[in-house]
């Protein structure tokens, strides 16, 4: 049999995918009888794969909706997303925290920098997370605080969050020992300018960037811990703050504000985050409907992992 047969091409893909993974055939069967090479029927079966032909299904312990998965990821053009469904006997905050702990325990490989962001969600995550791929070698994975802390230390504090994770596992971890913001826009450029040779060099070498994201109002943490005063909050409101990634407040249109609680902010740049491969967002609920949907239309982040109940509501915006 010949490449250049009266196969279409995607004739061949199919024919290509049903002998390698229906009849075992081994890829240089494949090559002889096609009379192609061996790296050709590779990349063939990647092309399969890539452009729906063959699919993969993993069973886990998730529940996974694999239909509103493939949907926001599509609507979206995410790199990756894991949709969950709900259980009736768990609230959804404890479902989405074991779905993106099992999720980050598939994919840390040894070597990985996990930049770490504050968050309620976050906190419940860590905890749950065990990394098996990497047992024998958990001292060489990293995990790095990429924006600053609030002033208790409370289990939502991201150093609490570290400190624990470290202790229990026994990995590397690099702390950012300042507050989220600044007392001003000056003692931020002296804080950045500081870290310029230490923690910034760690996010840089981050593979992987976990964060939540809190939505603008009465209740966001920012407000609650008092880490902004009255005239950066009725700045924010005159900016049109919707939404706050890695201490940075976004607009309805996902682009950061130009604004004193940004040049305060003591976190990871926008110029960093785009360059780390696996920016993945943890987010679910109702009330955050409108930040995940403007944060998944642009590309601060990549890859999303949330509840069905969310993932309905997304498709109909």
């Amino acid at each position: 049999m010949k490449s250049d047969s009266i196969l279409s091409r995607h004739d061949q893909l199919v024919t290509i995918s049903f002998l390698k993974h229906k009849l075992g055939y081994p890829h240089a069967k494949i090559a002889e009888l096609f009379n192609i090479s061996v790296m050709t029927v590779s990349r063939m079966l990647k092309t399969a794969i890539d452009e729906g032909i063959v699919t993969i299904s993993v069973k886990t312990s998730m529940n996974v909706a694999e239909e509103l998965s493939r949907q926001i990821k599509q609507k979206y053009a995410l790199r990756d997303v894991l949709i969950v469904e709900n259980n009736q006997y768990e609230d959804a905050i404890t479902t989405v925290s074991k779905a993106a702990a099992s999720y980050l325990d598939m994919i840390i490989l040894p070597r990985d920098v996990m930049g770490l962001a504050a968050g309620r969600i976050l906190s419940r995550v860590i905890p749950l997370m065990d990394l098996p791929s990497i047992d024998r070698n958990k001292d060489q994975f990293e995990v790095v605080q990429v924006q600053g802390g609030y002033p208790n230390l409370g289990l939502e504090n991201p150093a609490t969050t570290i400190v624990n994770f470290v202790n229990r596992l026994g990995i590397k971890g690099h702390l950012l020992l300042h507050p989220m913001y600044a007392p001003s826009e000056e003692s931020a450029q002296m804080i950045h300018k500081h870290e310029k040779e230490k923690i910034e060099k760690i996010w840089e070498r981050c593979t992987i960037l976990l964060t939540g994201v809190g939505v603008y109002g009465q209740h966001d943490l920012q407000r609650e811990e008092s880490l902004l005063n009255n005239e950066d909050f009725e700045e924010l409101d005159i900016s049109g703050a919707i939404g706050v990634i890695y201490g940075r407040w976004f607009d309805s249109e996902g682009k950061y504000l130009d604004c004193t609680p940004n040049r305060k902010v003591i976190s990871i740049p926008s110029e960093i985050q785009k360059i780390i491969p696996k920016r993945i967002l943890v987010a679910f609920g109702d009330e955050k409907l409108t930040v995940i949907h403007t944060l998944l239309k642009t590309n601060i982040v990549n890859i999303f992992i949330s509840d069905e109940k969310t993932a309905k509501e997304l498709l109909l915006m």
